[in-house]
């Protein structure tokens, strides 16, 4: 016999689905798919397997990194849509994926010359355990959102709840285009100096220093990308 419960998130209500062994379903509450394949019977309880997935869930909704691992799960489906419940599993917080690449992984899994995009997506729309199965971070090829059984509303919040601490690199290369900038308008443009060379990449700063020393004068001392971005991080979450 399975048991459900209600769990009340910040996105809309879930219902919870299992037994004593492990989780069945995580569902938003009518949407599609909603309880699909479930013809055993079913009644309001709890369970240890549902209290532990409604903390796993408040953990993630307050901004931690549970892992999926720490729940047993158990959802069921054709042993395609299992390996590819699977290969969404090993998707890590804070990345994404699309279906083609995820179509790709699996044609490799599988020793075909070829998958369906569309069969993965399928596949992929069709997953009983959302948020923990994170289905959420497969997108389009041109890295759109398409369809999510909970709605693209639903599916844009948790991709942005995903990516809240996630910083990009290219923050630290706009930063240092912009000083680097500065820096050419100041004194190649006023003449100051014949022209200048970029600090983007220590190791190419070192290898001009290396062998053309006469230039290393005109390397800009801009901070790099990474030690920009490492230096915004810092200020931003000083005990990090």
């Amino acid at each position: 016999m399975l048991v459900q419960q209600t769990y009340h998130s910040p996105l809309g209500d879930m219902l919870l689905l299992g037994d004593e062994h492990a989780l069945r379903g995580a569902w938003f509450k009518g949407q599609k798919y909603f309880m699909a394949g479930i013809d055993e019977p079913v009644v309001c309880a709890s369970c240890d397997v549902l209290r532990q997935t409604a903390a796993w869930l408040d953990a993630y909704f307050a901004g931690k990194r549970p892992d999926p691992s720490a729940l047993s799960l158990d959802p069921h489906g054709t042993p395609f849509q299992r390996r590819i419940w699977a290969m969404l599993l090993q998707i890590p917080y804070g990345q994404i994926t699309t279906y083609g690449r995820l179509a790709e992984e699996a044609a490799q899994r599988m020793k075909r010359e070829r998958m369906s995009a569309q069969a993965v997506g399928s596949a992929v729309g069709h997953n009983p355990i959302s948020i923990i199965i994170p289905c959420h971070r497969a997108l389009g090829t041109d890295g759109g959102l398409r369809g999510y059984a909970g709605g693209i509303e639903i599916k844009a919040a948790l991709l942005e709840l995903g990516f809240k601490d996630v910083f990009e690199v290219a923050l630290g290369a706009d930063m240092g285009a912009a000083t680097e900038a500065e820096h050419y308008a100041e004194r190649v443009a006023t003449g100051k100096q014949a022209f200048m060379l970029t600090s983007c990449c220590p190791s190419w700063a070192m290898l001009i220093r290396h062998y053309f020393p006469e230039s290393a004068d005109k390397i800009s001392n801009t901070l790099t990308p990474m030690v920009a971005t490492a230096r915004t991080i810092k200020k931003k979450y000083p005990d990090y």
